[in-house]
């Protein structure tokens, strides 16, 4: 019986290593977001967009309301990144996001979400640090953690 349970775990553990969690309340927030006591979020915090912004957003302006964190990559590889989100209602559900520089997309999550992760994006990322970047399209929306995972 001991040696099944270390096999399992041994395939296992590569898939568990390979995910990285960054709590929201880590990164650099500006306009009306704040981080926010939510007892039910891992860490008991979460980043709390009180307003939306207002068209595309401008990534410089300080009253833009935003999320930067930083993630530091071991390796170049396809990752996904998928966000655990807090969304009260259908008109508070979406977020603009980009890597780096990269292209703005807006993902929308659909039904009210308690604690559910996400799927953002897919995406081919260079081995060191990467800035991932939220922007509010609805108010009172909450972002709890990121999580990336390396796809095989």
């Amino acid at each position: 019986m001991k040696l099944k349970w270390t096999l399992l775990l041994g395939a296992l553990l590569p898939f568990a290593l390979s995910a990285m969690e960054i709590e929201a309340e880590t990164g650099t927030v500006s306009g009306k977001t704040e981080v926010f006591a939510n007892a039910e979020a891992s860490g008991g915090k979460t980043v709390y967009f009180r307003t939306e912004t207002r068209g595309i957003p401008k990534p410089t302006p300080a009253d833009t309301p935003s999320l930067v964190l930083k993630a530091k990559l071991e390796k170049d590889a396809n990752y996904q990144i998928s966000a655990v989100v807090y969304t009260p209602n259908t008109s508070s559900d979406s977020v603009y996001m980009a890597v780096d520089d990269g292209k703005l997309t807006d993902r929308h999550f659909g039904f009210p979400k308690k604690g559910v992760k996400i799927k953002l994006i897919q995406s081919k990322l260079t081995a060191g640090e990467h800035l991932i970047k939220f922007w509010a399209r609805e108010p009172n929306l909450q972002i709890d953690k990121i999580v990336i995972e390396e796809v095989k």
